[in-house]
């Protein structure tokens, strides 16, 4: 699954460069049940405006439904995880810390 996961967001980032993506939640720690989602950290090399951040995130949803995949993401920049990576309470930082690499 997490193959699959993987083939589909780098398939439907429009162009912007995959640094890295990070499975983490219940997934991740192992301790999910059947109908948990798929929380998911993609890292891109160029931060984008929130409109077209929120457009990704809505297609790779969309097509991941249609995989019966149920994902919950956020797509960020390196960048911008560099600047937020130390607010407490930030899941990013969640995400950094618990998270494993796909």
């Amino acid at each position: 699954m997490k193959e699959k996961i993987r083939n589909i967001i780098e398939q439907n980032l429009n162009g912007y460069t995959l640094e890295k993506i990070i499975l983490f939640g219940s997934r991740a720690r192992g301790n999910n049940d059947i109908d948990s989602d798929y929380d998911v950290l993609v890292i891109i090399k160029e931060e984008p405006d929130w409109i077209t951040r929120e457009n990704l995130c809505s297609k790779i949803r969309k097509v991941m439904a249609k995989e019966d995949v149920n994902i919950d993401i956020l797509i960020r920049s390196s960048n911008y995880i560099e600047t937020v990576q130390n607010e407490q309470g930030n899941v990013i930082n969640t995400a950094i810390e618990e998270g494993i690499e796909m």
